[in-house]
């Protein structure tokens, strides 16, 4: 799978658990440290200013 920063393609593991019916599926890659941070913060009501007050403060 591409990941960002890797100069080839990265194996991945496989699901630890795999069904008969709904078997599993991998659509996209591991996120990357950090990668969805300002989306979860600002879901929960965060705005663009507290966000950045956090990471002055080195909190995220």
């Amino acid at each position: 799978m591409d990941y960002p920063g890797a100069p080839k393609k990265v194996p991945i593991f496989a699901t630890p658990v795999s069904l008969s019916r709904t078997p599993p599926e991998i659509r996209t890659r591991p996120p990357l440290t950090g990668e969805h941070t300002d989306e979860i913060l600002t879901s929960i009501g965060l705005d663009a200013q507290a966000i950045a007050d956090l990471r002055l403060r080195k909190i995220v």
